[in-house]
């Protein structure tokens, strides 16, 4: 039995063949380092850390862009049931966030910077984990990372919603000057469906290149961020279904407001074994890159889709 199924898995076209021991590699790895402990860190930080820091950052974008393209924003990130009650909710949000005085916004950027720098005081120690580092950088110099990417998180944010803003102004002269009728509201969504991948890519780029104390190759951390941005995407969608056939955001009379808690750490959990999946898959690009160096067997194919290398046996995690 075992002889036959070894007969077709090396029957597998070797690209594909490559790939899928690349993944099994990093779930062993993601396994092994215990990163269900990591994610779960994450998502209990995000809980204390980044509804503060929304408020303040919807306030700061509402000095700049529009209040519906704000709006747009937070469904397009994150997986709300799209409701007429939900997007009023939403928008009540956002308009109580742009009232804020600019002296209120001074003190509470600085102060809740340095409070949501805890979630990625999380994201620093799964990342590490996964990396295996061996040396850790001092306290304060890891918490001045920290609160970089916040700074740097926070840009790319607000860059992802004024270019939803742009997008917007586009596709109304566009369709003002196209010799035929267009669906702005179709158009605007398909925009919109581009640039958040792009945002987000990005994001696991920064994290998995900057955060860790070991800093991966730019090919692993590119792999890895590709890889987690699919995730992402498609988890996105997914957890918002589960999200609107549970019990916790239907059954208001029993769970109240524990509700949206539960869906925010449900969500915050998944994005956390997401990033440190992907960084551990990375990490398997590279272990078996050394593998085979160590071996001395060339790389007879290329294995286009992540790393460049492929090769017929797992290296060991």
């Amino acid at each position: 039995m075992r002889t036959r199924l070894g007969r077709s898995w090396r029957a597998v076209p070797g690209p594909v063949r490559a790939s899928a021991e690349v993944v099994v590699a990093a779930v062993r790895g993601y396994v092994e380092d215990e990163c269900t402990t990591y994610a779960a860190a994450i998502a209990y930080y995000a809980i204390f850390s980044i509804i503060p820091l929304g408020l303040i950052t919807l306030s700061v974008f509402g000095l700049f862009a529009d209040r519906q393209a704000i709006v747009d924003w937070v469904f397009e990130q994150v997986p709300l049931r799209e409701t007429e009650d939900v997007r009023a909710n939403v928008e009540e949000i956002v308009r109580r966030a742009q009232q804020f005085s600019p002296a209120s916004l001074g003190f509470g950027l600085v102060f809740l910077t340095w409070a949501s720098s805890g979630i990625f005081g999380a994201v620093r120690n799964g990342l590490n984990a996964t990396a295996h580092a061996k040396v850790s950088r001092p306290f304060w110099r890891g918490k001045l990372i920290d609160i970089l990417l916040v700074m740097v998180v926070g840009a790319l944010v607000a860059l992802s919603v004024a270019a939803t803003a742009m997008a917007r102004v586009v596709v109304a002269r566009v369709d003002g000057a196209a010799p035929f009728p267009m669906d702005r509201a179709l158009m605007t969504e398909i925009v919109g469906l581009v640039l958040a991948p792009v945002v987000t890519f990005t994001m696991f780029l920064v994290l998995y290149r900057v955060t860790p104390a070991a800093r991966p190759a730019w090919r692993d951390a590119l792999a890895g961020a590709a890889l987690a941005t699919l995730l992402f995407e498609l988890a996105k969608n997914l957890v918002a279904v589960v999200i609107a056939q549970s019990s916790f955001s239907r059954d208001t009379a029993i769970y109240a407001g524990f509700g949206t808690a539960l869906a925010f750490l449900l969500w915050m959990y998944v994005n956390g074994s997401i990033l440190l999946f992907g960084a551990e898959f990375g990490r398997a690009l590279r272990r078996r890159r050394e593998a085979r160096a160590a071996a001395g067997a060339p790389a007879p194919e290329l294995l286009a889709a992540w790393s460049g290398h492929t090769g017929s046996e797992l290296s060991q995690h």
